[in-house]
């Protein structure tokens, strides 16, 4: 063999290496996500107005909370419950007559049923109690009539089934039965526990308090009325606070040295933990929000001495088996992440958007993430155009 044909050789062997390695790195490569702001209420130019956002449904409506603001001599705010909805804010107010304060946590599918929080006027002073809104009748509350109604409800399905937790207890609420207490087999009578997700199947899962004084993690089927018990002694606590419509379930555990774990529960059985970040010495805290019915899990990571650093991620396709993690932020394009400093991933929808809280050039805003192909230098979508609405 000549050294032409050597060359030739080595050179075509070189470039098959080089695109081969190519096609595994863009094989692995992160999703790329585009992302919108989703914006305040009204606001006075002295007073910045902030909003958060804590739910997305399958058509991509987010629910959360939204300030409004005016200037006297000072500044003042009204946090109203509100949906970011195909450009528009449809801001759901409060419970009557009431209607300075109140926050949107859940919502379902199709997008009718929304839950929270809200203030109502007690003997003596305001409460907040929980709050669910329909779109026939408007923000009620689901506790009226009961004593000391105090609580928040986090969760609602299709069937407008809720997760509710009153009077530091879990609860299954829907308009005909009303109130169910949650509780788990062995725990003492009024032991405190809290309902955080409800699916398409009346499945509940939280945490309570257990016989042994520490958090459990649980999972509750609301149509059988019975409980399973996720935790693992190994561990000194456990909480759930997502689910799917397939019944796994995300949460988090606590070891004995105080540092929490995310973890997810097939629910096929067993647990599976994912991997924390540190970003600083000291206290870790790291918790897993939701998962879809894909196995896309997201949350957030808090760790340093002070606390101080909140850090939203992603892990796609955690039930089979991956559990490599990125930052939300790293998914988007290089504009989007200069503008952006995202605190917390909350929940994620089959279509694998994702909505959460963060920075947007240093104002605290709700947003939501939507997988993209594009190429990098990517504008972000604007909100200019959003217009508010009564529902």
């Amino acid at each position: 063999m000549n050294r032409l044909n050597f060359s030739i050789i080595f050179i075509l062997t070189v470039l098959a290496a080089i695109l081969l390695v190519s096609t595994d790195v863009a094989a692995e490569a992160p999703m790329r996500y585009e992302i919108v702001e989703l914006p305040a209420l009204e606001a006075h130019p002295n007073c910045p107005a902030n909003s958060n956002a804590t739910a997305i449904n399958e058509r991509g409506d987010v629910v959360g909370v939204a300030e409004s603001t005016w200037y006297d001599v000072t500044c003042h705010h009204v946090s109203h419950a509100v949906i970011w909805r195909d450009g528009e804010i449809i801001d759901l107010g409060g419970i009557p007559p009431r209607d300075e304060w109140s926050h949107g946590k859940g919502i379902n599918d199709n997008g009718d049923g929304v839950v929270g929080y809200a203030d109502i006027d007690i003997p003596g002073g305001i409460m907040a109690s929980p709050a669910y809104w329909n779109s026939t009748d408007g923000m009620i509350n689901i506790t009226d009539g009961h004593e000391y109604p105090t609580g928040w409800a986090w969760g609602i399905n299709n069937a407008h089934q809720v997760a509710v937790t009153y009077r530091n207890q879990a609860h299954y609420w829907d308009a005909v039965e009303g109130l169910r207490l949650i509780e788990l087999d062995g725990a003492p009578d009024g032991s405190s526990s809290e309902a955080w997700e409800i699916n398409n199947n009346g499945v509940i899962v939280g945490y309570a308090r257990g016989a042994d004084s520490f958090l459990h993690a649980f999972r509750y089927d609301s149509t059988t009325d019975t409980i399973d018990d996720l935790h693992d002694l190994d561990f000194r606590q456990s909480g759930a606070y997502g689910l799917n419509d397939n019944e796994d379930v995300a949460g988090w555990i606590e070891a004995f040295s105080w540092h929490i774990y995310p973890a997810v529960w097939p629910a096929s059985g067993g647990r599976i933990d994912l991997p924390t970040q540190v970003f600083g010495p000291g206290y870790a805290y790291c918790q897993a929000e939701h998962i879809n019915d894909l196995g896309d899990v997201v949350g957030t990571d808090i760790s340093g001495i002070y606390l101080e650093v909140a850090i939203g991620w992603a892990a796609f396709d955690v039930l089979d088996g991956n559990t490599d993690r990125v930052k939300l932020v790293d998914l988007l394009s290089p504009t989007d992440s200069a503008q952006w400093d995202l605190r917390n991933g909350f929940e994620i929808n089959n279509a694998r958007q994702i909505t959460g809280t963060g920075l947007f050039n240093g104002k605290t805003r709700g947003f939501l993430m939507t997988p993209v192909l594009f190429e990098d230098g990517f504008e972000s979508g604007t909100t200019d155009g959003w217009s508010v609405v009564e529902p």
